[in-house]
């Protein structure tokens, strides 16, 4: 997996970042930040967090 950062084409500058997957699928985009700074900041939280992160399954559904 691997993050690429952009910025929006808009008058007032926007950045927001996709996260990729190996064979460079997106696999999801942030929301928008004011601060190109912010976006690498959720960036780094993301590569630090994720390994430990849980999955609350909300479905009610039995996994397979």
């Amino acid at each position: 997996m691997y993050f690429d950062v952009f910025k929006d084409s808009s008058a007032s500058p926007l950045y927001f970042f996709e996260a990729k997957g190996d064979n460079n699928e997106t696999v999801f985009r942030s929301d928008t930040y004011t601060a190109k700074q912010s976006a690498l900041d959720t960036i780094e939280m993301l590569k630090r967090e994720a390994a430990d992160a849980k999955v609350f399954d909300e479905t009610g559904e039995v996994a397979n």
